[in-house]
Protein backbone atom coordinates (compact mmCIF):
# COMPACT_ATOMS: atom_id res chain seq x y z
CA UNK A 1 0.00 0.00 0.00
CA UNK A 2 1.35 3.20 -0.65
CA UNK A 3 1.57 6.05 1.23
CA UNK A 4 -1.28 8.27 -0.79
CA UNK A 5 -3.25 5.62 -0.43
CA UNK A 6 -3.18 4.98 3.56
CA UNK A 7 -3.47 9.22 3.59
CA UNK A 8 -6.64 8.63 1.77
CA UNK A 9 -7.83 5.90 3.69
CA UNK A 10 -7.32 8.37 6.79
CA UNK A 11 -8.87 11.29 5.09
CA UNK A 12 -12.15 8.63 4.72
CA UNK A 13 -11.77 7.55 7.95
CA UNK A 14 -12.04 11.04 9.63
CA UNK A 15 -14.59 12.47 7.36
CA UNK A 16 -17.00 9.47 8.10
CA UNK A 17 -17.54 11.04 11.80
CA UNK A 18 -20.08 13.40 12.51
CA UNK A 19 -18.20 16.88 13.65
CA UNK A 20 -19.92 16.67 16.98
CA UNK A 21 -17.08 18.18 18.79
CA UNK A 22 -17.06 21.64 17.27
CA UNK A 23 -19.39 24.68 18.04
CA UNK A 24 -20.50 24.52 14.12
CA UNK A 25 -21.86 20.60 14.07
CA UNK A 26 -23.88 21.43 17.38
CA UNK A 27 -25.27 23.87 15.79
CA UNK A 28 -26.27 21.69 12.54
CA UNK A 29 -27.65 19.18 14.11
CA UNK A 30 -29.87 21.67 16.61
CA UNK A 31 -30.67 23.23 13.10
CA UNK A 32 -31.94 19.97 11.83
CA UNK A 33 -33.76 19.28 14.83
CA UNK A 34 -35.64 22.75 14.79
CA UNK A 35 -36.68 22.24 11.08
CA UNK A 36 -37.29 18.46 11.40
CA UNK A 37 -39.94 19.46 15.20
CA UNK A 38 -41.40 22.32 12.11
CA UNK A 39 -41.95 19.74 9.34
CA UNK A 40 -43.81 17.37 12.12
CA UNK A 41 -45.42 20.27 13.64
CA UNK A 42 -46.69 21.05 9.85
CA UNK A 43 -47.77 17.61 9.41
CA UNK A 44 -49.62 17.02 12.48
CA UNK A 45 -51.63 20.07 11.65
CA UNK A 46 -52.44 18.75 8.58
CA UNK A 47 -53.34 15.45 9.16
CA UNK A 48 -55.68 17.35 12.32
CA UNK A 49 -57.45 19.39 9.45
CA UNK A 50 -58.05 16.75 6.90
CA UNK A 51 -58.96 13.77 9.66
CA UNK A 52 -60.08 15.62 13.04
CA UNK A 53 -63.49 15.97 14.29
CA UNK A 54 -62.81 19.81 14.92
CA UNK A 55 -63.96 21.70 11.70
CA UNK A 56 -63.70 25.67 11.48
CA UNK A 57 -63.90 26.27 7.47
CA UNK A 58 -66.30 28.12 5.44
CA UNK A 59 -67.95 24.80 3.88
CA UNK A 60 -68.62 23.76 7.61
CA UNK A 61 -70.13 27.25 8.46
CA UNK A 62 -72.03 27.92 5.46
CA UNK A 63 -75.42 26.33 6.82
CA UNK A 64 -75.10 29.16 9.79
CA UNK A 65 -74.91 31.98 7.72
CA UNK A 66 -77.34 34.14 7.78
CA UNK A 67 -78.74 37.21 6.35
CA UNK A 68 -79.27 39.48 9.66
CA UNK A 69 -80.28 42.58 7.50
CA UNK A 70 -83.70 41.12 6.55
CA UNK A 71 -84.92 39.39 9.31
CA UNK A 72 -85.45 43.05 10.64
CA UNK A 73 -89.04 43.77 9.35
Amino acid sequence: MSISEIADNKWEAQAAKPPISNFGGIMQILLLAVFTGIFLWILKGSAEGIFGSKRDGLAESYGKMTNEATEKK
